[in-house]
């Protein structure tokens, strides 16, 4: 005779979050960074710490940047391929249209007027483009970690 025990369902708060190394963790979610200024510098010493970065001055689609949960995406000078006015703020309005699951981050040093608010709304995070390796590294471990959490993240889990 074959008995079952039935338990009460788990919900997603439940499950134990999965907690690796922090290089395990940076090398398992790659980014993709949209810049058109030269970001080697910065890609070259956020690898050197684990994490895993490609760098696209523009992207021609938003299917090119698909493989990537994190995105980093400066406002300015980016998105001329896709012809917009808005450039940058644009393009992260179309990735977060197309890719609803994704993780975005805006950045720029450049100041913007109000017409631009409707576009951070679709960003997960908007910053001053970091001076310090320091402030890449804090913002990118935050995104990661919000990626991996099912419970902040469901639909990337699923």
């Amino acid at each position: 005779m074959v008995y079952f025990q039935w338990r009460r369902p788990l919900k997603l708060a439940d499950i134990p979050n999965k907690d690796m190394f922090a290089a395990e963790r940076r090398s398992s979610c790659p980014i993709a960074m949209i810049d058109d200024e030269n970001q080697e510098a910065v890609v070259s010493r956020l690898e050197y710490l684990g994490f895993s970065i490609n760098e696209f001055r523009d992207i021609k689609n938003i299917h090119a940047i698909a493989a990537y949960p994190i995105i980093a995406s400066d406002i300015k000078g980016v998105g001329k391929l896709i012809g917009a006015h808005t450039e940058g703020a644009f393009l992260v309005k179309e990735i977060r249209r197309g890719y609803p699951d994704k993780y975005i981050i805006s950045y720029s040093s450049a100041a913007y007027d109000l017409n631009y608010t409707e576009y951070w709304k679709d960003c997960d995070k908007s910053i001053l483009r970091p001076d310090d390796i320091a402030q890449w590294v804090q913002i990118f471990d935050a995104a990661i970690k919000e990626m991996a959490d099912p419970v902040l993240r469901p639909k990337f889990n699923d």
